[in-house]
């Protein structure tokens, strides 16, 4: 059973910087299309990684990008959409 708490789930992770968010995420957005057609699922995990230590400032847009990823692996969004919504996320950390 996982009811006994992990270390993670009793104290929040440290928040990352927004350029450090920044840098994984143009990391990121430069290989979503080909990651979208050959392991979106993988991409998946690479967002929510990101997640974990993203500031405040950045948390509703990788959602949104994320939120994106997970309608194209269900067949509810296109790539192009998903790619828009790659390009915003980076647009924004370009600011």
């Amino acid at each position: 059973m996982s009811s006994a708490p992990s270390g993670e789930s009793a104290t929040d992770p440290a928040v990352d910087t927004v350029d450090d968010v920044c840098a994984r995420i143009v990391a990121v957005v430069r290989t979503a299309p080909e990651q979208l057609g050959t392991d979106p699922l993988g991409l998946l995990f690479e967002i929510d990684e990101i997640a974990k230590t993203a500031p405040p400032e950045l948390a509703s847009q990788i959602a949104e990008f994320r939120d994106a990823v997970e309608s194209f692996r269900q067949g509810d969004e296109s790539l192009i959409s998903v790619v828009r919504k790659a390009q915003e996320l980076q647009d924004r950390c370009s600011a």
